[in-house]
């Protein structure tokens, strides 16, 4: 609706959104303990992570594992989250552009995560074709949304929708079937904070390791 500019307007309080308590911060939460299942000290890791608005994601995964090493970049299509995420620093690399237009190595990345964002994109099946060319062999994605699974997680988030830029929250079988032709789904977490919250998942797939991407 809103396009850019919505998300241009709230990067300085970001951060202090109401969501945060119950949605954004359970789901980085949720994201961080799936990676302590993997994630080794000592060892060297390449983390990208599209629609990062301020960064908290890569700032709160460099705290949670301090004795490892992560090369990160950000990538958002505002221009002002990338700004904000930029002046809070933490040695993270950061860029504005639409996740359709990105460019990046093939097989550079172990973790890629993509927590809320993807009900915006224009192209959500090629965004994530996408990651899968982008992820090593053995990586992870994260992606995160809410799932228009029940009448009520439509009302909730077509009124969410409507209220930021323009948004289409697939259901957990048209996420499944985005991921299929490319990735095997590892674990789906739901976040339920509070009864009144739709649903919302976070699903940790892995690279099919017959694709040659």
């Amino acid at each position: 609706m809103f396009g850019t500019s919505i998300w241009n307007l709230y990067a300085p309080v970001y951060e202090r959104v109401p969501l945060q308590k119950h949605s954004l911060g359970p789901t980085r939460r949720a994201i961080i303990r799936r990676l302590s299942d993997w994630i080794e000290d000592n060892a060297n890791y390449e983390c990208l992570e599209m629609g990062c608005a301020t960064g908290q994601q890569l700032r709160e995964i460099k705290e949670a594992f301090p004795r490892s090493r992560f090369i990160m970049r950000g990538v958002d299509v505002s221009p002002r989250m990338i700004e904000e995420a930029s002046a809070r620093g933490g040695d993270i690399d950061y860029q504005a552009c639409a996740a359709e237009e990105y460019r990046d190595e093939a097989g550079r990345y172990d973790i890629i995560i993509c927590a809320h964002s993807i009900p915006y994109y224009r192209d959500k099946a090629g965004v994530i074709a996408g990651f899968a060319r982008m992820l090593k062999a053995g990586g992870r994605l994260y992606i995160a949304h809410g799932a228009e699974d029940t009448l009520y997680d439509k009302f909730v988030l077509t009124g969410l929708g409507l209220t930021l830029s323009k948004a289409r929250y697939p259901s957990s079988a048209q996420m499944d079937a985005w991921l299929a032709p490319n990735f095997r789904i590892i674990h789906r977490e739901r976040i339920r904070e509070r009864a009144y919250m739709p649903s919302i998942y976070v699903v940790e797939a892995g690279r099919l390791p017959d694709k040659r991407l």
